[in-house]
């Protein structure tokens, strides 16, 4: 996606057309892509699109512009679709549309506004609203191409940041300009601005049917999903997948093997460090299915690149260090003539498979012991300090310390480092001019949010909304695409699946300590048993190892971090990155390394968007 982007005068000034047009242009990331722009007197849209996923129409007198996909078997012009379903349910039409997708409808005859998103968000919208104008753009950098409003960094989410490695929706960077959340929508009419929620995660239906039964439907709804956007007769040759050897990415392909009854494209990133490449199971999945399988091993030379390429499509910062390989996963779809890539995201937040629901699991454990065994024998002798110099009643005091803590803060534990050591690292006048409480409050409402008994249903909502939205979705994996003109769709992420999954009772989602046990049910006999049965491996970045061992990569980080510019933000205690560095050279682990990543590309978004504006 590129994105769409338009002004209302709510106090009645007027809109031109050329203010739309350079919006719109200002969020071109490749060559080619359709600049569009109209405005009527006191309103005005306009877009940037793929030539192939994207659409902007005038239907008699409504104005159309769709950034994304429109995944419906009814028709093959989403902008007709579109307009047929307004005119018959006005806003609530959204509630019947799957797809990935920013769109907006300015309808002339009501004078209104309608701006949306997709159910997951996988396109992020900003607008800026004084009262005067309401603005809005897939990219802030458009809201600002208008004029009307200046750049101002917001401190909240400059904390924010720090602790998560993202900023959470609606906050964004900028002081005055909000994101819009996933499933949710903005109507702009008669001098008001509404924003409404039209669809959200529901676990309120379970079906109650046998594991054999769940296992056919799962694997029918995934078929179906792959099938809806996947069409090999006219898209084989520039149509592939992710495949990084795990359950969800090995499904897609092996399932797009199977629609087309040929050879399909994969591509896969892997590293020379062992521990971090998951090469043994890319080979397995591409050998299982007789996938045309591209792997690219990216090394410390090609970071570099990468976060420079990068930083150019943020118009926020982003921390999380796997965005190197989803940048390089794009790059190499693009050198073999791939633009479309199918992912399994979304998988894992809806079937429960990351590792942390297991240790969470583990920790609860710990409250069904009877309160007087914990509280008058255990907790006393373990947590006394006595014998801490034993390593195995170190494990016990850190397991009950870990057992104690209320969710999500426990989920998050290992995640929320700038929070927990936060008087450590940021200066008190910074500390002083922020709710030092916000990421944790953030989580715990996500965590309380939905309506169910139960606790996995509520971490999985906490990182559908979090991780995957926020993270891997509009940052990691849409970004990435964008530099390369790479249009990604999402299986999983389809509205019938999707709306499967939450039925699930989530006892079989996590059975005992099986992580995913009805999805791994489902396709025991579709994957290789060496990947029904791996554990989960992530996309993460060998950064850690690189900082310690490679020398261009030393020198990349000490020029961002240690050169004082990051000092003179007013952000952190003066050193604190040198003494990072330093337990990192001391300590065996990647702990204090990776946690320098997200610090690293913050200073980096304020040298390209603060610095450089």
């Amino acid at each position: 996606m590129s994105g769409i982007c338009g002004i209302v005068s709510i106090g009645g000034g007027k809109v031109e057309e050329k203010v739309i047009l350079a919006m719109a242009s200002s969020m071109q990331s490749v060559p080619g892509e359709k600049i569009f722009a109209h405005a009527e007197s006191q309103a005005g849209i306009g877009a940037c699109v793929h030539p192939e996923g994207g659409v902007f129409v005038e239907v008699k007198d409504i104005i159309i512009a769709i950034d994304g996909e429109i995944h419906d078997p009814r028709t093959s012009d989403p902008a007709r679709l579109i307009e047929s379903l307004y005119r018959e349910s006005g806003e609530e039409f959204l509630g019947r549309v799957d797809g990935r997708f920013n769109l907006c409808i300015l309808d002339v005859r009501l004078g209104k506004l309608i701006v949306a998103t997709d159910r997951f968000g996988t396109g992020s919208i900003s607008f800026y609203n004084n009262g005067k104008y309401f603005v809005f753009a897939s990219k802030p950098r458009a809201i600002f191409e208008s004029a009307l409003v200046s750049p101002s960094i917001e401190a909240q989410a400059i904390y924010d940041y720090c602790v998560l490695a993202f900023i959470p929706s609606p906050r964004s960077i900028y002081s005055m300009v909000v994101k819009l959340e996933p499933g949710s929508l903005i109507v702009v009419q008669n001098g008001g601005v509404k924003v409404l929620r039209y669809w959200d995660i529901n676990y309120s239906s379970n079906l109650r049917i046998s594991e054999e039964d769940y296992c056919r439907r799962i694997r029918d709804e995934i078929e179906e999903a792959t099938r809806r956007r996947f069409e090999p007769s006219v898209e084989l040759s520039r149509t592939g997948a992710f495949l990084s050897g795990g359950l969800d990415s090995s499904t897609i392909s092996g399932l797009m093997r199977k629609i087309a009854g040929t050879e399909v494209k994969t591509f896969s990133i892997v590293f020379d460090e062992e521990k971090y490449s998951e090469a043994r199971y890319i080979d397995l999945a591409a050998s299982h299915f007789a996938l045309k399988n591209h792997k690219y091993c990216v090394r410390p030379p090609d970071l570099i690149e990468a976060a420079e390429k990068l930083i150019e499509e943020y118009d926020e910062p982003f921390g999380n260090s796997s965005a190197i390989a989803a940048y390089y996963c794009m790059k190499i779809a693009r050198d073999n003539g791939v633009n479309v890539l199918l992912g399994g995201d979304g998988g894992d937040e809806n079937f429960a498979g990351y590792e942390r629901y297991v240790n969470d699991k583990i920790y609860s454990l710990y409250q069904y012991m009877p309160l007087i065994v914990r509280k008058a024998f255990l907790e006393p002798i373990a947590l006394s300090g006595v014998l801490r110099s034993i390593p195995f009643f170190r494990k016990v005091e850190s397991y009950i310390g870990r057992a104690n803590m209320p969710n999500p803060e426990r989920l998050c534990f290992y995640e929320l480092y700038a929070f927990h050591n936060r008087v450590d690292i940021f200066s008190e006048d910074f500390l002083r001019a922020i709710n030092q409480n916000s990421p944790v409050d953030i989580l715990s409402s996500y965590f309380n949010a939905p309506l169910t008994d139960a606790p996995l249903n509520r971490l999985l909502y906490l990182d559908s909304k979090m991780g995957l939205i926020d993270n891997d979705l509009r940052n990691k994996m849409e970004k990435a695409a964008q530099i390369f003109g790479v249009r990604l769709r999402y299986p999983m992420l389809d509205a019938k699946l999707w709306d499967l999954g939450c039925s699930i009772p989530a006892q079989l989602k996590l059975k005992g300590f099986t992580r995913k046990y009805i999805f791994r049910k489902a396709f025991k006999n579709f994957l290789p048993k060496e990947i029904v049965a791996k554990k989960k491996h992530g996309f993460g970045l060998p950064f850690a190892v690189w900082l310690r061992k490679e020398r261009t990569v030393r020198k990349f980080a000490e020029d961002i971090l240690l050169d004082g510019r990051l000092d003179k933000r007013g952000y952190f205690k003066k050193g604190v990155f040198k003494k990072m560095l330093e337990m990192h050279d001391s300590e065996a682990s990647s702990y204090y390394g990776d946690l320098l990543w997200p610090f690293l590309m913050l200073e980096l978004w304020h040298r390209k968007w603060v610095d450089g504006k």
